[in-house]
């Protein structure tokens, strides 16, 4: 059996080791200059705080760059797209403020939005919004032709109202319908209002002002139709009246007078 030997210490009458054992043992455990840790740094603190006092994950979070590698962290500062209402994308197909549209332009977006798109949200109010436009840029536009007068539902009130549709010289699209009272003027109120010419029977019109009805529509080509077509005084009235029909004289018959000859005597 193979002993090992211990080296032997020399203590003092205490106990304790000798002197010179105290001092190596002493020079061993504790280095005369600390010397400190590397530390990888790849941005400096924040003013004011001493870079051993932040956290190491406080390092690390200013040291990502977002969006290239490492940590990515949304950004709460950013707000979402609000998405837009029906009435606001409505806006945006009006026209639009500090634009400038040719005729033809201008017609092409009012046709765009007639009775046959009716899926379109606030399409009438589109549609409504480009002819208004248009009457107030050209002012070339003028009264048109008389397409018909007749009687309707809202000419009830005398004998002598009656209805007219008219065109509009430079928009074709549309035509202009107004109830005209026992004078041949027009009703107050709704009483012209603008139709699309292909849809004179739909349930869709929008209403004209005083100032366009004066500019747009005439009245006396309006009165003039409707007289020659049902005879009409032109000062109003109750219509032509019907001739009393007169009964015709019977001819005298002739009076047939018989003459007897005279024989002669023998």
């Amino acid at each position: 059996m193979t002993q090992h030997q211990v080296p032997s210490t020399t203590h003092d009458r205490a106990g304790r080791p000798a002197a010179d054992e105290r001092s190596a043992t002493s020079a061993r455990s504790t280095p005369a200059s600390p010397v400190p840790l590397a530390v990888r740094r790849s941005h400096d603190a924040p003013a004011g705080v001493p870079e051993h006092a932040e956290h190491p994950l406080g390092r690390l979070r200013r040291a990502v760059t977002p969006g290239v590698g490492g940590i990515i962290r949304r950004d709460k500062t950013k707000t979402k797209v609000k998405k837009k209402t029906p009435q606001e994308l409505a806006d945006e197909q009006k026209p639009q403020s500090g634009t400038t549209y040719t005729l033809a332009e201008a017609r092409a977006k009012l046709k765009s939005f007639d009775h046959n798109q009716s899926g379109v949200p606030f399409r009438k109010q589109i549609a409504g919004a480009w002819a208004d436009y248009i009457f107030a840029t050209f002012s070339t536009l003028k009264a048109g032709v008389v397409r018909d007068t007749y009687k309707s539902s809202f000419d009830k009130g005398h004998v002598d109202e009656f209805s007219v549709s008219q065109e509009i010289d430079g928009i074709p699209e549309i035509v202009i319908h107004a109830h005209m009272d026992k004078d041949g003027k027009p009703k107050p109120g709704n009483g012209v209002h603008w139709k699309w010419e292909d849809g004179e029977k739909v349930a869709e019109s929008y209403e004209m002002s005083s100032a366009l009805v004066a500019k747009l529509l005439d009245s006396a080509k309006a009165k003039t139709s409707w007289t020659t077509k049902v005879s009409l005084p032109t000062g109003g009235g109750t219509g032509t009246p019907t001739p009393t029909p007169t009964t015709p004289t019977p001819p005298t018959t002739p009076v047939t007078t018989t003459v007897t000859p005279t024989l002669p005597t023998t």
